[in-house]
C-alpha cells in the first residue's frame, strides 16, 4: 500500500511541476512579449483541470506518507532525529 500511495504521490508531484514548468518555459515567455495576460489565463484554464487534483493527490498522499513515518502530527516537528527533519 506504501508504495502505491508513494507512487500516486510522485505522479502527483510530476504533473504539478510539470505543469508550471510549461508555463514557465513555454507559455510565459511568449505572454510578456505580446504584453498579453490573457495568454496565461487560456493556460491556467486549462491546466486546472489537471493540476488542481494533482495538488489535492500531493496534500493527501503527503499526510498519509508523513504519518506512516511518523506518527501524530505534533510529533513530525519534533526534530529530535533525522527522520522527523525529512517528515517536517
Amino acid at each position: 500500500m506504501a508504495f502505491t500511495v508513494l507512487v500516486l504521490h510522485l505522479l502527483g508531484a510530476s504533473v504539478w511541476v510539470g505543469g508550471h514548468l510549461v508555463l514557465l518555459f513555454g507559455v510565459l515567455p511568449g505572454a510578456l512579449k505580446a504584453h498579453d495576460p490573457s495568454i496565461i489565463l487560456t493556460f491556467e484554464k486549462r491546466y486546472e483541470r489537471i493540476g488542481i487534483p494533482a495538488l489535492l493527490l500531493q496534500v493527501v498522499s503527503g499526510l498519509w506518507l508523513a504519518h506512516r513515518y511518523v506518527p501524530g502530527i505534533l510529533d513530525a516537528f519534533d526534530f529530535s532525529d533525522r527522520l522527523h527533519s525529512i517528515v517536517a
